[in-house]
């Protein structure tokens, strides 16, 4: 009865974890996509090229996790592309070069 009881313990804790990572990363990868969107919108590249690139680059690793049913670390990437997204929009306003503009 002990055993059993364990095992439904670990079980229980293991479709926890499974469950949390899968619908935080489903969420996160929505609101990176969006705060990447919102950058995009905004003409960050000219401004905040780091910031711009690193959150696309970071979305497209967690889609890649996601779609290895890597749901933990698709959040992990999620998240960072969602904070780089954001520092990109929070940049302040400069004078777009020529070059810049073409590069979206």
């Amino acid at each position: 009865m002990r055993k059993a009881l364990i095992v439904i313990m670990v079980v229980a804790f293991a479709a926890t974890l499974f469950g949390c990572c899968f619908m935080n990363a489903k969420r996160g990868i929505a609101d990176a996509q969006a705060a990447v969107d919102q950058a995009k919108a905004k003409g960050t590249i000219a401004c905040a090229p780091y910031e711009t690139a690193s959150a696309i680059a970071y979305l497209g690793g967690a889609k890649e996790a996601w779609g290895d049913k890597d749901w933990c670390m698709a959040l992990e990437w999620a998240n960072k592309s969602k904070k780089m997204g954001d520092a990109a929009l929070a940049a302040p306003p400069c004078a777009v070069s020529p070059c810049l503009s073409m590069m979206d």
